[in-house]
């Protein structure tokens, strides 16, 4: 028995105090519904991070901040996808008086009446060949940025502010 005991107080790694109040801190700087989920699965990484330390690291607060931030974006973006959630379309963030548009609506096209038929034939030939491009592939894809970004191989933050861009236009032109 006391090899085996031998064997668990050899292998048991130290897990210090500030490193813990780390975890906490990454884990509140996401905006998730479960930190708690994200905090635990950053102390299981920290764990297998110090079984496996690689032999170069210089400064151990810095590899270890970076460490855990890369982990908890990782798990924020994998949550996301399991989850189905994609990002919004009308962003919580108002610009001016501009208000959020329900750019979903809008993304199949505009067949109501005459009057937004032309409306819209406006607003699509004042618009860039990107935000077209843009556009299709958003409707194609039922208003997923991610995909879409994926798609058209630009970073979502790209197609982000290309969307705030075709809202503008559309807010232009009285949708």
């Amino acid at each position: 028995m006391t090899r085996k005991h031998d064997r668990e107080t050899s292998c048991r790694i130290e897990v210090e105090t500030w490193e813990l109040e780390k975890i906490e801190r990454v884990a509140n700087d996401f905006d998730v519904e479960d930190r708690e989920e994200l905090a635990a699965e950053l102390r299981r990484k920290l764990l297998d991070l110090k079984r496996n330390l690689p032999p170069d690291i210089r400064d151990w607060q810095k590899y270890l901040n970076k460490f855990l931030y890369n982990k908890a974006s990782n798990w924020v973006r994998d949550w996301r996808l399991r989850a189905g959630k994609h990002l919004p379309l009308a962003s919580s963030e108002s610009t001016d008086d501009v208000e959020s548009l329900p750019l979903e609506s809008l993304l199949a096209s505009a067949e109501e009446s005459p009057e937004e038929i032309v409306a819209f034939a406006e607003v699509w030939d004042d618009m860039d060949p990107q935000l077209k491009e843009l556009w299709e592939v958003l409707a194609e894809e039922g208003g997923s940025q991610i995909k879409a970004a994926e798609r058209l191989g630009k970073h979502r933050n790209t197609v982000k502010a290309w969307i705030k861009r075709i809202k503008e236009l559309l807010s232009k032109h009285g949708f």
